[in-house]
């Protein structure tokens, strides 16, 4: 899903600026400098069998499931 949903972001940018994400960090640093967006809908229950899903970064669920209208607001105004 992620891998569709960047692919679907560059064509944006890349129509939009003339740019494109290419680093993986892209993520994280759509996460730290959101701009009171939410490009990452945040899983707080539930688990791997291992761990927790707890609020913000965890094992099970990572940063999230993909908010790619916000996620792409946000890397755009990164990226410009």
């Amino acid at each position: 899903m992620w891998a569709a949903g960047q692919s679907l972001v560059n064509e944006g940018l890349i129509k939009q600026i003339g740019k494109y994400a290419y680093s993986p960090r892209i993520f994280y640093l759509a996460a730290n400098k959101t701009n009171g967006m939410h490009p990452y809908y945040d899983v707080t229950r539930g688990n791997n069998l291992y761990y927790p899903a707890t609020s913000g970064w965890d094992y099970p669920s990572g940063l999230g499931t993909p908010n790619l209208a916000d996620y792409y607001l946000v890397v755009c105004k990164d990226i410009m």
